[in-house]
């Protein structure tokens, strides 16, 4: 079998909710603890934080962001090496051309 990837992690929080504590006689519940609930989907991360008292509903996301995975290695692009294996003599040529043209043009200046 194949193992999937995590996609959900679920934890308590050390915050209060604040929904629940703005409301009258609060004082006389139990704390109501903030959860936090990560979702990845694998292009993407999202942390939220939710109150799970049924009469409460408060309900944050805290980011969204773009799922960690290692960046690419910038590719360089070949073409121009990859041109003048095919045909070094053109460049050779085009070389000698500019060469020319550019000492003609500092001869009449």
């Amino acid at each position: 079998m194949t193992a999937l990837e995590k996609q959900h992690a679920w934890r308590s929080t050390t915050t209060v909710c604040p929904r629940c504590a703005a409301q009258p006689g609060s004082h006389a519940w139990p704390k109501s603890w903030l959860q936090e609930l990560t979702i990845v989907d694998g292009i993407q991360a999202v942390h939220g934080v939710l109150c799970r008292r049924p009469s409460c509903g408060f309900a944050e996301i805290i980011s969204l962001r773009a799922h960690t995975t290692p960046a690419a290695a910038p590719r360089r692009r070949r073409w121009l090496r990859d041109a003048f294996a095919k045909r070094p003599g053109t460049f050779v040529l085009a070389t000698l051309v500019q060469g020319i043209a550019i000492g003609v043009l500092l001869a009449l200046a």
